[in-house]
């Protein structure tokens, strides 16, 4: 699985010609590609489906719709894709690796993405240099030892993105801040 960008400008920077290449090479992959509509109708979807059809990827589902159960969208796929084929091309921690890692679906992470380093420190998935290569290697990899990444992946995001942890960490950080404020002396202009 792997979310695709808004613009047709970032195909590129977000890795889906990566992953559409990856695709083509390796036929017996499925890839799960999921846009979403957007008010504006600006979206990538027309530019994927034109590269698509010049390569033919009978592997590859597209979808367009808002998903209200994405723990079954993640549920249904082995990984979720992080793409990125340049440092910047998208968040730095993803919203979709996030819920993955919660749904116990490890993450294929492209190097370009600062959240690889995340990735490799807590062995929750795979990382791959932004490379159709690349990601098939990681898919080989991540497949060979999926119970682990797996787990990995469920105690990474109780960890580090436990919801009750996130709101106490944002109560002391507030507390001390007005703890800062309630000492400072007046300022008079």
């Amino acid at each position: 699985f792997c979310s695709a960008p808004r613009a047709s400008e970032e195909l590129e920077s977000r890795g889906v010609l990566l992953v559409l290449e990856a695709a083509r090479r390796k036929p017996e992959v499925h890839f799960d590609l999921l846009f979403r509509p957007w008010s504006s109708g600006y979206t990538s979807l027309g530019a994927t489906r034109k590269t698509m059809d010049e390569g033919a990827n009978g592997n590859v589902e597209i979808r367009n719709e808002v998903v209200a159960d994405m723990p079954a969208v993640y549920a249904r796929n082995d990984f979720t894709v992080i793409p990125f084929t340049t440092r910047d091309g998208g968040k730095e921690c993803p919203n979709s690796a996030v819920e993955s890692l919660a749904c116990g679906v490890p993450v294929l992470v492209s190097t370009a993405c600062p959240f690889a380093r995340f990735v490799e420190e807590n062995a929750c998935g795979v990382t791959f240099d932004p490379n159709p290569e690349g990601l098939l290697e990681a898919v080989q990899k991540g497949l060979a030892s999926w119970p682990l990444y797996s787990a990995a992946a469920r105690q990474t995001a109780e960890q580090h993105f436990d919801r009750a942890k996130l709101f106490a960490f944002y109560n002391a950080l507030y507390q001390q801040a007005q703890s800062i404020e309630a000492r400072r002396p007046p300022c008079f202009a």
